[in-house]
């Protein structure tokens, strides 16, 4: 039996939504926007309303947790920006993430960059795999994204630190969704919140809907499809 997954195509718009957030949030270009929006004229334009804590991606240096498919999508696309980049995946050979400006490293090392991005799988070596001696890891200011799956990390170590407002954060899944109407995200500054969008996209379903049909045709032709799943790493997919 051939298993097909729609993984690869839906990895493109899970990185670039992680790509898309990082600028947002980094920039503080929704601070900078509310500035001008809450005082418009000469006033939105005084220093004292642009974003204090504004900075750029270009060589900053990134936590990469996981090279899975969505992960090694999005480090794809850090490459113009010149970014070192440090990666946690026991499961990737360092001969395969040698590359320039990428190594491999300890978790606590992936946490303690400047941005760090989560991008493992759900499974029940991954439970809790961020929990909170790695969100102590994270610097003050720095950017947290979660874009994967929400039981990888310790949300409500992650949540306590979010409140007290040390670092920024863009989540897309939660332990419950929808998120509840009770939790202490809702409302916070520095935390972006969006409703499990990062794969979504119109054109990408209309891509997997192509893929995944010219895979059909491979398959009754005889031909080898591109979407098919290793079974030898069953164990270690989403």
């Amino acid at each position: 039996m051939t298993v097909l997954s729609a993984a690869p195509v839906i990895a493109l718009a899970v990185g670039e939504y992680c790509l898309a957030v990082a600028l947002w949030m980094l920039r503080d270009v929704g601070a900078a926007a509310a500035g001008l929006a809450a005082a418009p004229g000469i006033e939105g334009w005084r220093p004292a309303n642009k974003p204090p804590s504004s900075r750029i991606l270009w060589g900053l240096g990134v936590g990469v947790v996981s090279a899975s498919t969505t992960g090694r999508c999005f480090i794809e696309l850090l490459r113009p920006f010149g970014c070192s980049i440090v990666v946690y995946d026991p499961h990737l050979p360092e001969a395969e993430a040698e590359r320039p400006r990428v190594r491999l490293g300890r978790i606590d090392e992936v946490c303690a960059q400047p941005l760090v991005s989560v991008h493992a799988p759900n499974l029940p070596a991954t439970q809790g795999l961020i929990g909170a001696a790695a969100i102590a890891h994270i610097p003050d200011g720095a950017l947290f994204v979660n874009s994967s799956r929400a039981g990888v990390v310790d949300y409500e170590a992650l949540s306590r630190h979010l409140v007290a407002g040390r670092f920024r954060a863009a989540l897309d899944v939660f332990p419950e969704e929808p998120l509840p109407a009770s939790s202490p995200l809702y409302g916070l500054a520095n935390v972006l919140l969006t409703p499990h969008v990062a794969g979504y996209s119109t054109d990408v379903n209309a891509r997997m809907g192509r893929a995944v049909a010219e895979d059909v045709r491979r398959l009754a032709t005889g031909d080898p499809p591109a979407l098919a799943v290793d079974v030898r790493r069953w164990e270690l997919l989403a």
